[in-house]
């Protein structure tokens, strides 16, 4: 019992993308077995899957939670940082579709990872600059502004392990300068 006021984050999956695990063709199988999708071949009918399942589950949501779904659930699509071609437009194509959003639901965030790396500070910090100038690129996806989702980050990176002299870079108070 999700008690007032407060809220739910919901996310369908994250980093569906990912080649290595089958997130990747799964989603590209589920979406072209949609009717009218059978011919299609883009890389991005995983991120098109993560979207109309998105929309789904919202929807599922919406009927449950009835008025207070607005103010009490927060939907979220992960997106992969600074590769606005995973939004743009894959993932509009389904938020813009009546077919596939009869309901016009759009998310509230759009959630980026920034992969952090790096085996000193120094490279980790140069990471953190790297990341930034992706979060700008996604803040820059034109669709998502003009429906006033904001941008979020997540995870912090899984990637950063211990410097050359052992030292553990996420415990380090260098790495947060």
């Amino acid at each position: 019992d999700l008690q007032a006021p407060l809220k739910l984050y919901l996310e369908y999956a994250n980093e569906i993308w990912l080649g290595g695990k089958g997130f990747d063709t799964d989603g590209q199988k589920f979406w072209r077995a949609l009717p009218g999708n059978s011919g299609s071949t883009d890389w991005g009918d995983c991120e098109r899957w993560n979207a109309y399942r998105s929309v789904q589950i919202w929807q599922i949501f919406k009927t449950v939670w009835g008025d207070e779904f607005s103010t009490r659930i927060v939907r979220v699509i992960a997106g992969q940082i600074g590769n606005t071609g995973v939004a743009d437009p894959p993932q509009t194509d389904v938020f813009n579709s009546a077919t596939y959003n009869p309901q016009g639901l759009w998310p509230n965030y759009y959630a980026d990872a920034p992969y952090l790396n790096g085996q000193s500070t120094s490279e980790l910090q140069s990471s953190i600059h790297t990341n930034l100038n992706g979060i700008r690129a996604d803040q820059n996806i034109s669709l998502y502004k003009s429906h006033h989702t904001g941008l979020v980050s997540y995870e912090g990176g899984y990637d950063v392990s211990a410097d050359s002299n052992g030292v553990e870079l996420t415990t380090d108070a260098a790495t947060y300068d």
